[in-house]
């Protein structure tokens, strides 16, 4: 058996099967990571320019938006192994109830919504987050957990590979947890965390609703009878008098 192998989209590691996306966003993380912060060694402040800060981006540096979680210089090796394990157990199954593109359309969205909400909040609620500087890719992890848990409510887990858990009771675990931590440590750490987790809330429980109401729209305009003429047929204008053998 290979210990290593890519076949039709999927990576092979000493025998278990990941998506090539959810592979490639934890190899890109990892040496994203590691290249900032050796670089910041080296004096290379590659870091300065990629994080969540909301007065860089409100003063046009958009990048920063999709660019905070794949950097994650706090991990240390215990975080680094369970992040990892989250990363691609839980991106398995979205991945490959989603589809690649898909996946990476939501990983990637739900990091610039919770980028997005936390700069909103800066500016108008809380000023002090306006120089917060956030490089964590806990948040978007977070988030998929919770999406897992609404895809499969009454699937079982080992909760820390010892307690059988259900989805639903994933979801409640995930919330408290991140609520404890940032009561615990501060809020305004765990702005992001709790807008990632809102921001996937809001997708799995909207996007749904959203498709029905536009497949309904769609399918009463198809209901509703044309006023178009068919291009075939032309008008006939009938004369003034009409013939003696007009009946």
């Amino acid at each position: 058996m290979r210990s290593f192998g890519l076949y039709r989209g999927n990576v092979y590691v000493f025998g278990a099967r990941f998506p090539a996306a959810v592979m490639g966003i934890l190899v890109f993380t990892l040496l994203a990571t590691l290249i900032g912060v050796v670089g910041l060694r080296q004096g290379l402040l590659l870091l300065a320019y990629v994080g969540l800060n909301p007065t860089a981006i409100w003063h046009g540096q958009l990048w920063r938006l999709v660019t905070w979680f794949f950097f994650d210089p706090r991990l240390n090796p215990l975080s680094l192994l369970f992040w990892a394990m989250m990363l691609l157990m839980f991106g398995r199954d979205l991945c490959d109830a989603w589809g690649w593109r898909r996946f990476l359309r939501i990983y990637l969205g739900i990091g610039a919504a919770a980028a997005v909400v936390t700069c909103v909040i800066a500016l108008v609620a809380w000023p002090g987050l306006m120089y917060a500087d956030y490089l964590d890719s806990w948040p978007v992890v977070n988030a998929l957990v919770i999406a897992w848990a609404l895809l499969f409510p009454t699937r079982q887990i080992l909760f820390n590979f010892v307690i059988p858990m259900s989805g639903k009771a994933l979801i409640w675990i995930t919330v408290g947890v991140t609520v404890f931590f940032a009561l615990l440590y501060g809020i305004g750490q765990f702005v992001p965390h709790l807008a990632a987790l809102a921001a996937m809330f809001a997708y799995m429980r909207g996007a749904p609703l959203l498709r029905r109401r536009w497949l309904e729209l769609r399918l009463k305009g198809l209901q509703r009878p044309s006023r178009r003429r068919p291009p075939h047929i032309r008008p006939v204008d009938e004369p003034d008098e009409k013939p003696r053998w007009y009946h």
